[in-house]
């Protein structure tokens, strides 16, 4: 009788076992919301999508360490991304490869030599521009700077450059700056600034100001601007509670993107983004008690 219990008991485990499995190999998932694809989004990737429209010899390997001189880059008013490549080929193979390129939507820009010079070697820079993604992009621009680094070996820099017409949302502050950070270092006979901006309602200001700038433009005319005494650039960090450095606004000059002054460059969460201008660097010395051009 015994027997006959713990079969049934075992039997009846078997069977809600088995039911349990039923019950879990045919649940249907549930589907993942996925963005839809608008203007802004595509805007956002563009940079990544121009990237993979240049092709590169088979024997190409990444190579971020030949990242310096010319392989380096120039620098963009927008933003953009980059990948540094070592190929095994001779110079003019590699240049002879790209010169052959034509990128999907691209219309050739340039083919221009930087220098000749034994500080720079033989280079080659290629650029390509495509049709602007308005109302967003202004301009956007894929560019090849080829770099002999010996006999049989060639360094390349693929670079795009996308100059935003209108401001991105994601290059708002992100939320937990609990303390900004005033910096310069010390050049020659100019001083260095170190300022620390830790009182709530003063953080407050300081965000609300950068995230009401708007974007750098260029000028429409050409300046004549006398030469500026070289003065190292303000680092505005914006810090968590634990120090992280969630933004930082660098700024040559006053950052009022006027005639014969530049923008502020700015990255967040490590990311670059388009290029600002306005007057708030002014606002951020006066709050800290430093003129506004503190150059002693």
């Amino acid at each position: 009788m015994r027997r006959t219990a713990l079969v049934a008991c075992s039997a009846l485990v078997l069977a809600l076992s088995a039911c349990a499995s039923a019950q879990r190999t045919t649940r249907v998932p549930v589907p993942v919301p996925v963005r839809p694809m608008t203007p802004r989004i595509a805007a956002l990737r563009d940079p990544q999508t121009l990237l993979k429209r240049i092709g590169l010899p088979p024997e190409a390997k990444l190579a971020p360490q030949l990242e310096t001189g010319l392989l380096a880059g120039h620098g963009g008013l927008g933003v953009g991304a980059h990948r540094i490549w070592r190929i095994p080929l001779p110079y003019r193979t590699v240049v002879r490869f790209f010169e052959r390129q034509h990128p999907r939507g691209a219309t050739a820009s340039s083919g221009m030599r930087i220098g000749r010079v034994h500080i720079f070697g033989s280079n080659r820079e290629l650029d390509w521009s495509f049709r602007p993604m308005r109302p967003f992009i202004s301009s956007r621009t894929l560019s090849v700077m080829v770099l002999a680094l010996s006999p049989h070996a060639t360094g390349v820099r693929v670079e795009v450059d996308d100059v935003w017409h209108v401001r991105p949302a994601s290059e708002r502050l992100p939320l937990g700056t609990t303390t900004i950070t005033v910096q310069r270092a010390s050049w020659d006979k100019i001083a260095p600034i170190t300022r620390r901006i830790t009182r709530p309602e003063d953080v407050a200001r300081v965000v609300r100001w950068f995230n009401a700038l708007p974007l750098y433009k260029l000028p429409r005319h050409a300046y004549f601007c006398p030469m500026a005494q070289y003065s190292p650039p303000i680092v505005i960090s914006f810090l968590s509670a634990t120090g992280r450095v969630l933004a930082e606004a660098n700024i040559t000059g006053t950052g009022t993107g006027k005639p014969c002054q530049s923008g502020i460059v700015v990255t967040i969460r490590g990311k670059r983004e388009p290029m600002l201008a306005g007057d708030f660097l002014a606002r951020v010395l006066a709050l800290v008690g430093l003129p506004s051009r503190p150059n002693v």
